[in-house]
C-alpha cells in the first residue's frame, strides 16, 4: 500500500500578479519618511488549519490601515508556528481585505468556524528602510501613560 501525503498547511511566495490590491508596492510613492515605503517587501500566501485544542499564536496591532503581527507564540500548540514573523503585515484573509484589528479578528474567527482552514496574504519587509518603518510601528504606543494621582505620587516619593 502506498500513501501520498499532501501538506495543506503551506507558505507560498506570491508573484506580482497575485499580490493583493492593498499591498504597499501598489501605493503611490511619497517623499515623507513617516509614510510607509512602497518598496522592499516580499509577499506570501499562508494556508493555516485550525486543529482542536490549538491556539492561533499571534497578537496583532493596527497602524495606518495596516495590521501587523506584534508577537508570536512558537509553541507546538500554535497554529501559526513558523509561518508568521513579528512585523508581518496581514493584508487579506480569505476574501476579506484587512485594515483594522476588529476586521482581522472577525475574518479569522469566521474562516476557522466555516471549515477550519484560512488563507492569509502577508507582506514581509526585507529592505532596511521598510524594516525600519515596521520596527518603528511596532514600538509606537497609542496609549498615553496614565498619570498617577497626586496622593500616590506623594506616597511613592
Amino acid at each position: 500500500m502506498v500513501f501520498t501525503i499532501r501538506r495543506v498547511i503551506s507558505l507560498e511566495r506570491l508573484d506580482a500578479r497575485s499580490i493583493p490590491p492593498n499591498a504597499s508596492i501598489k501605493k503611490p510613492d511619497s517623499d515623507d519618511k513617516n509614510v510607509k515605503p512602497n518598496f522592499g517587501y516580499i509577499y506570501y500566501k499562508v494556508v493555516l488549519i485550525y486543529f482542536p485544542r490549538s491556539k492561533l499564536g499571534i497578537n496583532v496591532k493596527s497602524y495606518a490601515d495596516v495590521v501587523y503581527v506584534e508577537s508570536t507564540d512558537n509553541s507546538w500548540g500554535s497554529t501559526t508556528r513558523r509561518f508568521l514573523l513579528i512585523g508581518d503585515a496581514i493584508l487579506k484573509i480569505d476574501d476579506t481585505e484587512i485594515k483594522d484589528v476588529q476586521t482581522c479578528q472577525t475574518a479569522l474567527r469566521n474562516g476557522f468556524q466555516k471549515n477550519g482552514i484560512i488563507t492569509l496574504y502577508i507582506e514581509r519587509a526585507v529592505d532596511q528602510l521598510s524594516n525600519n518603518f515596521v520596527r518603528s510601528v511596532l514600538t509606537y504606543n497609542k496609549m498615553i501613560d496614565p498619570h498617577l494621582p497626586k496622593d500616590t505620587q506623594d506616597i511613592c516619593a
